[in-house]
């Protein structure tokens, strides 16, 4: 065989060899291509997910917020709202009670109801620690009506008194007057520097008079059953006296009560107006 033949074959072998090569090269590239796309495929997935629970968490938290914002509001509503019930029984207490013939257009058994409707709502909105808080303002406000009540009860006295000194009835106008200068002698003597040994020995000794003389101002017949029962009641006038510094300190531990209400919700609504996100 010449040297062309020999070129011919060769040239035959190499690209009979060439072929197969250029198949294997090409399905290499092929695959390599497929593996990029797919991982360029995972990333953006990888990727779109993670957007998709950035916008959720970010939907939730704005949710979640919001959320809180809203019981706050309603909490806070509730807290002025008992804090205005709770003021309004109590202003409307002491009206009463310095003017217990007086009418009145809300009494303080309306206001005391609006109170416990106001309690409750703090008791359903919470949160614990201020119903607490508030159940202590509303036990104080009750013991401070009571007070009222009383003071108001032995304050007729005083106005059943005018009230017969107004008739004109000779006897009534005297035991009338014998009474309250009784009754006044012993207000002095509660109120003297005197040692209290003393004043209560004095106050014992004037008591007596007092209950005479409101004894014979019944026996007149210028009272009606009622208010007989009210001068016996308190004929010396103590009791109103009694009743005078309870409702004084009962309005003390009002105040106590109703400061540490305040302050609470102070911090409550500093903390929550924070708004931090919920536990996981």
């Amino acid at each position: 065989m010449d040297l062309a033949g020999i070129g011919a074959l060769a040239s035959a072998v190499v690209a009979g060899l060439g072929i197969p090569s250029a198949i294997v090269v090409g399905r290499w590239q092929t695959k390599a291509a497929v593996r990029a796309a797919q991982a360029t495929s995972e990333a953006g997935q990888a990727q779109a997910n993670a957007t998709y629970r950035a916008a959720l968490d970010s939907v939730r938290d704005q949710a979640r917020t919001e959320h809180q914002r809203w019981r706050q509001s309603l909490r806070r509503d509730a807290w002025m709202t008992f804090l205005v019930a709770a003021e309004t029984a109590r202003a409307t207490a002491l009206r009463q009670a310095a003017e217990p013939s007086e009418p009145h257009t809300e009494t303080a058994a309306d206001a005391m109801r609006e109170l416990g409707a106001a309690f409750t709502l703090v008791e359903l909105e919470g949160p614990s620690d201020m119903a607490d808080l508030a159940r202590g303002v509303h036990n104080e406000v009750v013991q401070h009506s009571a007070c009222c009540d009383a003071q108001a009860r032995y304050r007729q006295v005083e106005a059943i008194l005018s009230h017969v000194a107004d008739l004109g009835n000779n006897n009534g106008t005297v035991y009338t007057r014998s009474l309250r200068e009784v009754r006044e002698n012993i207000a002095a003597l509660r109120n003297s520097r005197r040692p209290l040994v003393h004043r209560q020995r004095a106050i014992s000794e004037a008591r007596p008079a007092a209950e005479q003389w409101a004894q014979s101002l019944r026996n007149t017949g210028l009272l009606t059953e009622t208010q007989a029962e009210l001068l016996a009641s308190d004929p010396t006038g103590e009791r109103l006296a009694e009743a005078e510094a309870e409702q004084q300190i009962a309005q003390e531990r009002l105040a106590s009560a109703r400061t540490a209400f305040v302050e609470a919700a102070r911090v409550h609504l500093e903390h929550d107006g924070q708004l931090p996100a919920a536990p996981a």
